[in-house]
């Protein structure tokens, strides 16, 4: 889930990686048995970053000084009992302290690596010239996971102001043409938009970020994410009009406006559309932000995009949703519009049954997908019963979560046994924080993909068992996070290695030619998989999260079968294939 900073969607992101790729280690590396203490010695920061340097500039490592200035390590002892304390009582609260001291050490190794570098030095010595970078990362990515930990715990942040500062000067400190710039960048913005203690205070560090940093794509990302935060009708009205401004501030100004349903861009939305000289990416979200700001004369203009068989995929996609938020105003028009695609037996008649079914309260309706399906009763029992050994649950599912499930894995449905007997599960809890094995109390994950893992287990999942929030099933933008995960047990449990060659293959050619559908597709081929499967299963994502349904940095959950298909149309032939040789 997870994906970057929406304002409007709390994001979670489960996956922790292939068991192929995985690198499991301890959180203190070679001895386990230290004295308890109280107050951390003074000298453990200025000794560990001094001794880190040496080692970074080549030193020899030893283990006996290694092993003493570890003893020295209060807060890592502290997190030793704290994590045995834990295993003895299992209480929430005991959970919270854990989770809480977890949390102040990643906040010590992104404002200093190289205590993180000395701490994790078993793991990180294997990264060759990028180490601290991938301090950063890791610390990073361990606050992004505590953000679910402590969403699904209650638990607030402290000391706000203070981390704000200590991710200024992350930003401010790692340069441009450094390894890694940008995802550390990007990363602190993610966790800043979480942090600030007020709406008023996240504006005042993308606004620090727009005027200091000098990365092209951070800027227009932090200017992207201030049209939304410090909204300004005028201001935005005058980017659209400004010939000297690029596509991409255009169509965050389109975006913004949009969601506030924006008078003044109802004026001249109408000639933004039909303007032959305006840009396919502008036209596009301008077609989205027409289903928002409404008047007749939008109407028709998107009435006649939707009916024009002759228009591209992607214009009439985005025609058919916004036509869906005028149902009340222009109801026989709008369905019409639906049966006249459905006819045609086009690539979006599928959508148009969808959104057909919706308005006739047909969508959420007992084992839609399930009956949509050309099953014989015996298979569907058998995918029935493999389906309910792969899903474990707390309470029993409503027919909406049912349909939500058989989404995700009905296009794989016959392998999901086989699955299942290679010892896989899905458990949606109501809580993840909670329901981590004891005895991964207070370790830390780390992954030969260097934008992957740091994280604390205490605010993660098990491998081959995939356990994400039962928030995720009631997602705005319906992004189905089990299919992303299932995908995962798939690739590792079924997929055969004459595939996994040619899925690697795909996987750099998009990476290499920018087909990638998003940021985290681009991660490692295993996360393009699950990302394009996801996007397979989703022939329909909600209006307004169709905003961002080819953004690269922030589409994460709103992309659709048909954004894959224009996209990356080699993956899309591919999970066609998958289907057709493992689902038989």
């Amino acid at each position: 889930m997870q994906l970057l900073f929406n304002p409007k969607i709390k994001q979670v992101n489960n996956f922790i990686g292939s068991k192929a790729n995985s690198n499991r280690i301890g959180f203190c590396g070679q001895k386990d048995s230290f004295q308890k203490t109280s107050d951390p010695p003074v000298d453990f920061e200025e000794e560990s970053i001094s001794y880190a340097n040496f080692l970074l500039k080549g030193g020899a490592l030893r283990l006996d000084p290694l092993w003493k200035l570890q003893e020295k390590d209060a807060n890592n002892i502290k997190l030793k009992e704290l994590a045995r304390e834990y295993k003895k009582t299992l209480s929430i609260e005991d959970k919270k302290t854990l989770l809480k001291h977890e949390e102040k050490i990643l906040w010590q190794e992104l404002e200093k690596p190289e205590i993180g570098y000395f701490r994790n030095i078993g793991n990180l010595r294997k990264k060759k010239g990028v180490e601290l970078p991938v301090v950063k990362i890791s610390a990073l990515n361990g606050l992004n996971r505590m953000l679910q930990a402590y969403s699904a715990l209650d638990i607030k942040w402290e000391n706000n102001e203070e981390k704000l500062k200590i991710l200024k000067n992350v930003m401010k400190n790692t340069p441009d043409d450094s390894a890694y710039s940008f995802i550390i960048k990007n990363q602190c913005i993610i966790i800043a938009s979480f942090i600030a203690p007020a709406k008023e205070k996240f504006a005042e560090f993308l606004e620090d970020v727009c005027q200091n940093d000098t990365n092209d794509k951070i800027r227009n990302l932090t200017k992207e994410l201030l049209d939304f935060n410090k909204y300004d009708e005028a201001k935005l009205i005058n980017t659209l009009k400004n010939n000297q401004e690029n596509n991409d501030r255009k169509k965050s100004a389109i975006k913004a406006l949009g969601l506030k349903k924006s008078g003044q861009l109802i004026k001249i939305l109408p000639e933004i559309i039909q303007n032959k000289k305006t840009a396919k990416s502008i036209k596009t979200v301008a077609i989205w932000a027409a289903g928002r700001c409404q008047s007749p004369e939008i109407f028709k203009v998107l009435y006649k995009i939707a009916n024009n068989k002759n228009r591209n995929l992607e214009d009439r996609e985005m025609a058919l949703h916004s036509l869906s938020m005028y149902i009340k105003k222009n109801k026989e028009q709008v369905l019409q519009t639906r049966r006249n695609i459905i006819a045609e037996k086009s690539e979006l008649s599928e959508l148009a049954q969808i959104l057909l079914d919706k308005t006739e309260n047909k969508f959420n309706a007992q084992d839609y997908e399930l009956n949509n399906l050309k099953m014989s009763k015996e298979d569907k029992a058998k995918y029935i019963e493999a389906k309910n050994k792969y899903i474990q649950t707390q309470e029993k599912l409503n027919p909406q979560q049912k349909n939500w499930v058989d989404r995700a894995l009905l296009p794989l449905g016959k392998v999901v046994k086989n699955i299942v007997e290679n010892g896989s599960k899905t458990y949606i809890m109501k809580d993840t924080a909670t329901f981590i094995f004891p005895k991964n109390a207070g370790q830390r994950d780390f992954y030969s993909a260097i934008e992957l893992g740091g994280e604390f287990m205490d605010s993660n999942m098990a491998i081959s068992t995939v356990i994400f929030n039962e928030a995720q099933l009631n997602r705005k933008d319906k992004h189905n996070t089990l299919a992303h995960e299932f995908n995962h047990n798939f690739t590792d449990d079924i997929l055969d290695q004459n595939d996994k060659k040619v899925l690697a293959d795909l996987y750099k050619q998009a990476k290499d030619t920018d087909k990638c559908l998003d940021y985290y597709a681009a991660l490692d081929e295993w996360e393009y998989f699950a990302q394009g499967y996801e996007a397979f299963c989703s022939v329909y994502k909600p209006h307004v999260s169709m905003i961002y349904n080819d953004d690269y940095l922030q589409g994460g959950g709103s992309h659709t079968r048909f954004t894959l298909k224009r996209k990356d149309p080699a993956l899309y032939k591919f999970i066609e294939h998958c289907i057709k040789k493992y689902n038989n």
